[in-house]
């Protein structure tokens, strides 16, 4: 009994972990994208595009 409980839990552990791991990775992509855009931004302007007061003033 113990040996099926194990089972199924590494069952569902092998079909659940690659799709947490896909979510984690297309999140981490976001956010440097995000990051990389904000930077243009700065340089650019030299304001932040989050709304906080310009560089150096």
């Amino acid at each position: 009994m113990e040996w099926e409980a194990l089972v199924s839990t590494l069952a569902a552990a092998t079909t659940v972990l690659p799709v947490v791991a896909s979510l984690v990775r297309k999140w981490l992509r976001r956010e440097h994208e995000i990051q990389r855009i904000e930077s243009v931004v700065r340089r650019t302007t030299g304001r932040d595009p989050r709304g906080e007061e310009g560089i150096g003033g």
